[in-house]
């Protein structure tokens, strides 16, 4: 199992703008879209850390300490490997080839990687290396029209949520109220990724 995966680099395109939440919640002003927005944003990244998927291509970077069989490439649906490379014995990073050194899998949920039919993997990883193995991947669906409306419509209430409770006390937590993402989770939960 990796040890962490971070954001390599973000989406560049959005689930949903602030026009289409407008027209789910019946705002007509623009003078708030910017902090619809931000609510989008927070929305969505909320859903992607919990449930280890991606909503819209995105550049990742996953660790392990050292190699496994076969190595699981989390944050589903997965479009492409970019890198992966190792540090060897003597502290120097070294890239191992898709196609040559390994092959992808990715038929499954979650796209695998092994080494290449007869190989395998590199014998002079680091011993003592945390993250040894490095991953950097592009995951999430290439255009916002793919994204399964379930995780639309979750997306849509949170930021409801949210857009309904802004004032002096946005940033508290009211335990009279679910929070925004229990909508959300509500909504998703058939489409959740199982956690590996």
């Amino acid at each position: 199992m990796h040890n962490a995966v971070e954001r390599s680099a973000e989406a560049t395109l959005v689930p949903m703008t602030a026009a289409d939440f407008r027209e789910h919640g019946r705002v007509r002003q623009t003078a708030e879209d910017t902090i619809i927005e931000k609510y989008i944003q927070v929305a969505r990244t909320y859903y992607e850390d919990v449930n280890d998927m991606t909503f819209l291509t995105t550049t990742w970077k996953a660790y392990w300490e050292r190699f496994e069989t076969p190595l699981i490439i989390p944050r589903p649906p997965y479009v492409t490997v970019t890198t992966l490379t190792y540090t060897n014995e003597n502290g120097v990073e070294t890239p191992i080839t898709e196609g040559t050194d390994f092959v992808v899998d990715s038929k499954s949920m979650f796209a695998t990687i092994k080494p290449y039919e007869g190989l395998s993997w590199p014998s002079d990883v680091e011993d003592d290396g945390y993250n040894a193995v490095t991953l950097t991947f592009v995951a999430g669906y290439t255009a916002a029209t793919l994204i399964p409306e379930p995780w639309l419509q979750g997306l849509r209430l949170a930021v409801e949520v949210m857009y309904d409770r802004m004032g002096p006390y946005a940033s508290a937590i009211d335990a009279r109220f679910p929070m925004p993402f229990n909508n959300m989770d509500v909504m998703l939960g058939a489409y959740s990724v199982p956690q590996i």
